[in-house]
């Protein structure tokens, strides 16, 4: 039962110790086509059932929220996935000058995936849910019949765009990313959900293999969040907003150099 403070998610967490292992079923089928030269194309299909999964609710403290967790009764998801990786060289395309060179020794890389997930929480009249300080009570007193999974984005898609030299170190890489609304923590006392909406995301990562006195040696410049998107996560009842909480996030530089020994 003890409480922390997560900087992160700028919240306070408190355990509870009546929590019990969730049991899992899992069921999947999967195509999968390769095409050589790491190519390929991928389908696949995915079934789970969850037995005692573990939620986060979020109750109140002075306007303070205060995070903790239970088991509810019982959960299933279920989704489709689809991946492609493509490579298109660049060889035909290449003109005269160094700018020819440069394009005709690279490839162009496309990778893309799409996730769909349906979830829901099953709670039935019997079912009860045991939170560390208060009695065993019925479990719709912090979950809903038919609510989705904490954390589960009903569509997830990403995106690689590249350009890379098959036989050297040397690639760019934008990578776009998208997640839709999503619970974060469950509103105890009948208040609605706690949502956060990701939305869409901008990477650039830039890698470059070099030699220098005979080391090799890899530079890698990574630039986060080109967007500039914000964290936010927010709780509606109906037209009025109960709870918000948005903090910066910004874009962020990195520089590395790695040397291989």
């Amino acid at each position: 039962f003890q409480s922390y403070y997560d900087p992160d998610s700028n919240r306070t967490y408190r355990g509870n110790p009546l929590l019990g292992d969730s049991a899992f079923l899992n069921g999947e089928a999967r195509f999968e086509w390769y095409m050589g030269g790491g190519q390929r194309v991928s389908l696949a299909g995915f079934y789970k059932r969850i037995d005692r999964p573990i939620e986060a609710f979020t109750a109140f403290n002075e306007n303070t929220p205060v995070t903790s967790f239970a088991n509810a009764p019982e959960a299933d998801l279920h989704g489709a996935e689809v991946e492609v990786q493509k490579h298109v060289d660049l060889y035909g395309l290449a003109g005269s000058g160094w700018l020819g060179d440069f394009i005709a020794q690279r490839r162009l890389v496309l990778v893309g995936n799409y996730t769909f997930t349906g979830s829901r929480i099953n709670v039935g009249e019997g079912d009860r849910v045991a939170v560390y300080g208060t009695q065993v009570q019925p479990a719709s007193n912090y979950f809903r019949d038919g609510s989705r999974l904490t954390g589960q984005s009903r569509h997830l898609a990403n995106l690689q765009l590249g350009l890379e030299r098959p036989d050297n170190l040397s690639q760019v890489t934008l990578l776009l990313s998208y997640a839709g609304d999503r619970v974060t923590s469950r509103g105890a006392a009948g208040l609605p959900d706690i949502l956060e909406s990701p939305g869409l995301k901008a990477d650039l990562v830039l890698r470059q293999g070099l030699v220098v006195a005979g080391t090799p040696l890899e530079v890698k410049f990574e630039a986060r969040n080109l967007l500039g998107r914000d964290y936010a996560e927010f709780q509606h009842r109906g037209s009025n907003r109960v709870y918000f909480n948005r903090y910066a996030v910004g874009t962020t530089l990195g520089l590395s150099v790695t040397m291989d020994f």
